[in-house]
């Protein structure tokens, strides 16, 4: 049955095993589609990066750098949700408008959500929280090389993600265009939400942890460089994952479906 309204509740389980066999099916049929679109994205990250650490103090760079990531990554998230979700290879960022401002809205408000694990990463690095001009500088505040450092943020960041999930279903209905808010989303994800989270952690965060945790086999400053920039493009390869996810999850559990005229408002089954 088509109507203009979600349902009270999800329409439909999302399966573990299949969700992730889909999830990378989609990102193998896709991936060239992704490199185009993340490729703005990614430089947009390393502008933003080092403006905030030549204008800031560290932590203060930092969490600017993350907040402002929201913009990048909106840029991203609308032209591949659109792509996954209506077949959409058309729409380029051209300028911000109505779209991209309830996009970077709710994409804002969602990494407020793990603002907390910047400044507790940057303590357990650290050792101290302040926002005053020090000694240390960014490119310091590396990873944690603490084995006891890195399991206390990352069981810090996992509660903070399943949260993220159930209210994330914003972001795909908001790049088609649907009427949609953090109500709805934490609706449709409360039956679904352990499915949603397991297949985040093990088809999305843990290939990323992987590499993020992979040996370094060069020191030499050229192949530093090389890192730094690959480590940019893999934060945009890992947020196309997870948008990707959030579109099977989305259009699972609400049963939306795209409209047989692309001009009208979407539709919910």
């Amino acid at each position: 049955m088509i109507s203009q309204e979600p349902p009270r509740e999800a329409v439909a389980p999302l399966p573990i095993v299949n969700g992730i066999v889909e999830l990378y099916a989609t990102l193998w049929q896709h991936f060239p589609a992704l490199l185009q679109r993340i490729a703005l994205p990614t430089a947009m990250s390393i502008v933003l990066l080092l403006l905030a650490v030549f204008l800031l103090p560290p932590l203060a760079a930092y969490v600017a750098w993350y907040l402002l990531l929201a913009l990048p990554t909106t840029i991203l998230g609308i032209t591949w949700l659109r792509l996954l979700l209506l077949g959409d290879s058309k729409t380029r960022f051209a300028e911000f408008d109505a779209r991209h401002r309830r996009f970077f809205t709710y994409n804002f408000l969602l990494s407020l959500i793990t603002l907390p694990l910047v400044f507790l990463q940057y303590w357990l690095e650290v050792g101290e929280i302040t926002l005053d001009s020090g000694t240390e500088s960014l490119a310091e505040a590396a990873p944690a090389e603490s084995a006891t450092d890195d399991l206390v943020y990352w069981l810090a960041y996992l509660p903070l993600l399943y949260m993220q999930l159930r209210l994330s279903f914003v972001l795909p209905a908001a790049a088609v265009d649907e009427r949609y808010g953090f109500a709805e989303s934490w609706r449709h994800t409360r039956s679904q939400s352990g499915r949603i989270f397991l297949i985040a952690v093990l088809a999305v965060l843990g290939p990323w942890l992987l590499w993020y945790y992979s040996p370094s086999w060069f020191d030499a400053p050229l192949w530093q460089f090389a890192g730094f920039l690959f480590y940019h493009l893999s934060i945009m390869l890992h947020q196309g994952a997870f948008y990707a996810l959030l579109a099977i999850a989305f259009r699972t559990c609400t049963g939306w479906v795209p409209a047989p005229d692309r001009n009208v408002l979407q539709r919910f089954e």
